[in-house]
């Protein structure tokens, strides 16, 4: 989002004609995550992604009619009113989506959080493109919110490895991402990214005109649950303890192995330190990784304190309770649900360069960067924070302004649909 796109939002006029304090056009939200979902009943983990679609639909169901197309789960809410739940994951999905759309009238379609394999397998990938092709036949605006965007030029057999894909050829990968985000640009009207690097990779990788490209970034509303720190750690059990925490889905490379090792590292010099890993297995996690790290913490006699999926009331207790933030991750492909946490908390982050390239975020001005997820490195990061309050104040202010507002957010995504509907 560029200043001027924070001017525009600011200061726009321009409102959706409404009717009963809702715009006469209806807008339909594809989304894999619904109002009364939670990350631990859906096909993602969408490590707090799912507080920003709430508060997002929220928002813009102030000043818009939108009908929701959401993922039917088992243990999905029923009967939640404009929420239509018409698909599983697979390859029919496309086709139910479509005849709900025409069945709501819909002008505007909008695909909130997409990726590959949103909507299911790998197989179900050729269909994405395809369906924005048909919406915009029937005289459609499509409008694609990106969840994560996979630079091509960087998939090999070890980025395969890392994300758990049962795909081991780089070429067949390769060129199903390719195909995915090329066609996409071309039958979209409009698409939003969350982080300036992800523009950067649609721009050049995929060749998609730079004007047909938004950047909103992840954020979220004003807190309101105000949780302090002491009775946050009460709550946890860890009074007057210093504590680390780790918040998101598990997966080798989040640099999980390296976090538990730091911890062990830590605790030679500050015994009151522990370490919280709130989050459970990836869903392509196909092993009890979340075991294998509880394993490493006994070898390593480390104070370490595993949460498990982590539900959404229980995320302002963990966070309140974080001294540091800790986000070794060694791949990301968007912004972090984490990272745009901590920034609404006002907590200091160590992270990896790579995380810190893709938020935009720079070393001992908005975060400890350190190269990569290696333990040495992690634990002399944590010492330092925690021994230097003066540095450790500077690096939560500077992170916390790097937040755009929740309400400017909602504004622009909204004056895009007046654009989209002139």
């Amino acid at each position: 989002m560029t200043e001027q796109d924070l001017h525009s939002a600011r200061t726009s006029d321009i409102r959706p004609v409404e009717s009963f304090g809702h715009a006469v056009t209806s807008v339909c939200l594809v989304t894999p995550l619904a109002p009364g979902d939670s990350e631990g009943n859906n096909l993602e983990d969408f490590e707090g992604h799912s507080l920003y679609s709430r508060d997002l639909l929220s928002a813009l169901r102030k000043k818009w009619t939108i009908e929701v197309v959401a993922n039917q789960t088992a243990k999905a809410a029923r009967g939640e009113p404009g929420v239509y739940r018409v698909w599983k994951p697979g390859f029919q999905y496309p086709f139910r989506m479509l005849r709900q759309v025409v069945k709501i009238r819909a002008r505007v379609v909008h695909f909130e959080r997409l990726g590959p394999t949103v909507f299911g397998p790998y197989f179900t990938v050729p269909f994405v493109p395809f369906l924005a092709l048909v919406l915009r036949l029937l005289r459609k605006r499509v409008l694609v919110s990106f969840s994560d965007v996979v630079d091509v030029g960087k998939v090999d057999p070890a980025f395969l490895h890392a994300f758990q894909s049962w795909l081991h050829t780089s070429v067949l990968v390769r060129i199903g991402l390719t195909y995915f985000y090329f066609l996409i640009g071309k039958f979209a009207n409009t698409i939003f990214t969350q982080t300036r690097n992800s523009q950067v990779i649609l721009q050049q990788r995929y060749r998609i005109a730079s004007d047909k490209i938004k950047l909103v970034p992840l954020s979220g509303p004003a807190l309101r649950h105000d949780v302090s720190s002491e009775p946050a750690k009460r709550i946890l059990g860890l009074d007057h303890r210093k504590v680390l925490l780790f918040f998101g889905h598990l997966a080798p490379y989040k640099g999980l192995e390296a976090l538990i090792e730091a911890q062990a590292m830590v605790q030679r010099h500050r015994s009151d330190v522990t370490l919280i890993i709130a989050g459970g297995n990836h869903r392509r996690i196909r092993h009890d990784y979340l075991g294998h790290l509880r394993d490493l913490a006994r070898e390593k006699d480390a104070s370490v304190k595993f949460t498990g999926y982590l539900p959404t009331e229980s995320i302002p207790t963990v966070f309140s309770a974080a001294d540091i933030v800790v986000y070794p991750c060694t791949s990301i492909s968007g912004s972090s649900g984490c990272v745009s946490l901590t920034k609404q908390y006002g907590k200091p982050l160590v992270t990896t360069t790579a995380v810190a390239k893709e938020e935009g975020i720079a070393h001992l001005l908005d975060a400890y960067v350190i190269p990569e997820a290696d333990s040495e490195l992690i634990a002399s990061a944590v010492l330092e924070l925690l021994g230097d309050d003066s540095l450790t104040g500077h690096l939560c202010s500077n992170l916390a302004r790097t937040s755009v507002p929740f309400d400017l957010i909602a504004d622009n995504i909204s004056s895009t649909y007046q654009r989209l509907l002139a």
